[in-house]
């Protein structure tokens, strides 16, 4: 869910994460998503996303959350080298989860945090963090880059209608604005 919500990706996006394009250093963990995508077309760059520590709230730093799954999994990974897709289920055989499993989660992950599931999907969660973002004074091009929407997304620029410009550090402000009270 942390996930989710602080790169507002789809579910897809999600399902794409190889732990062998994630790199965790001082700042945060970078993961590449070399994968297509729905979005994917020629001339477009692979999907980069970064999640910051968060050492003032241990207890949601998606990079902390992050690494403590990756050594939770890391007996299964060695028993079967070919789970190299970050999600895995639950009951052996382990296998990596498929989109619909890992929307799954996300839907009971809200349900059990009193969120109306009929009303919201698993792709609520992209809206949400965007929508808390844009709340915590994210910029909508900031917005726009973070989640990998394109600059011409017009739905979203004129639903919250704020004028476009550039941001430094776009994915980390975002998950931060997402995270942050």
């Amino acid at each position: 869910m942390l996930i989710a919500l602080t790169t507002g990706q789809r579910v897809q996006t999600l399902f794409c994460i190889n732990i062998n394009n994630i790199k965790i250093n001082n700042e945060g963990a970078v993961i590449l998503i070399t994968d297509i995508l729905k979005t994917s077309g020629p001339n477009r760059r692979s999907l980069r996303l970064m999640l910051p520590f968060l050492s003032n709230k241990p207890e949601i730093c998606p990079v902390k959350t992050l690494k403590m799954y990756l050594d939770k999994t890391r007996i299964f990974r060695q028993e079967d080298k070919s789970l190299t897709k970050l999600f895995l289920t639950f009951r052996r055989p382990h296998k990596h989860a498929t989109t619909q499993t890992i929307s799954r989660w996300l839907k009971q992950t809200m349900h059990e945090s009193g969120i109306d599931t009929s009303e919201f999907t698993a792709h609520s969660t992209r809206h949400a963090s965007s929508s808390r973002a844009h709340r915590q004074g994210l910029t909508v091009d900031s917005i726009l880059q973070a989640v990998g929407w394109s600059s011409r997304s017009s739905t979203f620029a004129n639903h919250y209608n704020r004028p476009l410009q550039d941001k430094n550090d776009i994915q980390d402000d975002f998950a931060r604005a997402v995270l942050n009270n």
